[in-house]
């Protein structure tokens, strides 16, 4: 039978092989990946995942239905809400 999910062997071996003293986002994670593709395995149940979005860790605490899920779908890429026209705005006050 085909495999439609990417289970990338890293996680399995190592399981993510980071001390849980490590900090994302001001709180202490469990685990910390690169892997925005890769599906999440019940081993990281109930433990906070830091996942990289390609500027910063965000950081999220897998819940059951979360599972066989992919990590890229809880770490958001965009700047949500209005933050992100903030400095537009800051420029047009400066110019007038």
């Amino acid at each position: 039978m085909l495999n439609l999910y990417f289970n990338d062997p890293r996680l399995q071996r190592n399981s993510f092989l980071i001390s849980p003293n490590n900090i994302a986002n001001n709180r202490v994670v469990d685990a910390h990946t690169y892997l925005r593709n890769a599906v999440i395995p019940l081993t990281v149940l109930d433990k906070r995942v830091a996942v990289y979005n390609g500027k910063l860790f965000t950081s999220f605490i897998v819940r059951k239905f979360m599972i066989g899920r992919k990590f890229g779908e809880f770490s958001l890429t965009k700047k949500l809400g209005v933050d992100i026209h903030a400095k537009i705005r800051a420029k047009k006050k400066q110019l007038k």
